[in-house]
């Protein structure tokens, strides 16, 4: 069942990588709006997470392909925006450093959620999740 459900994120990444360029150079025709945009739907679609918002199956399945979407629909107009921004000369360092963090963020991120885990389970809180 859970498995289901992180499936649409996959899907929504995909859908994602596709629909922000769209939005950014045809329908809202501004990459800096788009990276707005994108970003407080992303807080808005992410607050029944932040305040632990019970939601059906279909509600789920929903929020987590929007937040694919949304995700990952900034990632490609992003890169675009620092070709914009940048000379040539820094703009190789400025996309080695913007593909780094987030894979850098992403190891830390997992080994602070396990070391979470194993606490949780520790102390014997797991019957309450």
């Amino acid at each position: 069942m859970i498995g289901n459900v992180l499936s649409f994120g996959a899907i929504g990444s995909v859908l994602g990588f596709f629909l922000g360029p769209i939005f950014s150079d045809k329908i809202l025709k501004s990459r800096k709006k788009t990276m707005i945009i994108f970003s407080l739907l992303l807080f808005i679609v992410l607050l029944p997470f932040i305040i632990q918002i019970k939601l059906n199956f279909i509600a789920l399945c929903i929020q987590v392909l929007l937040i694919g979407i949304l995700s990952c629909g900034v990632q490609p107009v992003a890169i675009m925006a620092i070709k914009d921004i940048f000379s040539l000369n820094i703009t190789g360092t400025a996309l080695g450093m913007f593909n780094t963090f987030p894979l850098l963020c992403g190891g830390l991120l997992q080994f602070l959620i396990g070391i979470i885990l194993q606490q949780v389970s520790i102390n014997g809180l797991e019957k309450n999740i």
